[in-house]
């Protein structure tokens, strides 16, 4: 994180974020689908987003809140989750990049 947002301030909280935010929705994703998840990390302006994808569909047993949510809705500025167009299950959460010359007040 400090080799892509040099002017993150702290980049460590960033990666702890995204760490348990990860985290928290592969182990809830694991209770409605097995086989391979997909974890994105993209910064987007003043965001980082963190999404995670079941691979595999997930038969309708997916569910939108719950479990892992309920964290990460209290860690995160905003966070949702979707079915794609092909049946996957995608959740997916935000973070505030504050570079370090604003102040976080």
């Amino acid at each position: 994180m400090d080799l892509l947002l040099p002017e993150l301030s702290p980049a460590d909280s960033l990666v702890d974020w995204a760490a348990v935010t990860a985290g928290e929705f592969v182990t809830h994703l694991l209770h409605a689908v097995q086989g391979k998840m997909a974890c994105e990390l993209r910064i987007d302006g003043e965001h980082l987003y963190v999404s995670v994808e079941a691979v595999d569909r997930c038969g309708g047993t997916c569910t939108t809140r719950g479990g892992g949510r309920r964290l990460v809705d209290l860690i995160s500025i905003d966070a949702g989750s979707y079915e794609s167009n092909s049946g996957k299950r995608v959740m997916w959460a935000a973070a505030e990049i504050i570079p370090v010359s604003a102040s976080a007040a």
